[in-house]
């Protein structure tokens, strides 16, 4: 089996996400706090994906969940639906200080 070639383009630093948390009042108990990385930072491969590939938001999402209740926050992601889905994302984006469809350039 030939040896795999490394990349030239192979990150030289793992990525380090800024984090936000926030919570959904409305939703869950004022102690439920998702911890997510900055919606600043979602990748472009991930935006470039958002509309040819259903779910790769929320699969990445779901890959950076943090903190000591990663399990809980992941059963009550699974649970928002319809409205809540949309509420979910506008604290996201509230808490990174970031708007919808803008560059955060």
């Amino acid at each position: 089996m030939p040896e795999s070639k490394k990349s030239k383009y192979a990150r030289k630093k793992k990525v380090v996400y800024d984090r936000v948390r926030f919570t959904l009042p409305d939703l869950f108990d004022e102690e439920a706090v998702f911890n997510l990385p900055s919606a600043r930072q979602v990748p472009l491969g991930v935006q470039r994906k958002l509309n040819s590939e259903p779910g790769v938001m929320e699969n990445w999402l779901l890959e950076n969940v943090s903190g000591d209740d990663v399990e809980d926050q992941i059963a009550a992601f699974d649970t928002l639906s319809g409205e809540e889905v949309k509420e979910f994302m506008r604290a996201w984006q509230k808490a990174s200080k970031a708007d919808a469809g803008k560059s955060s350039r």
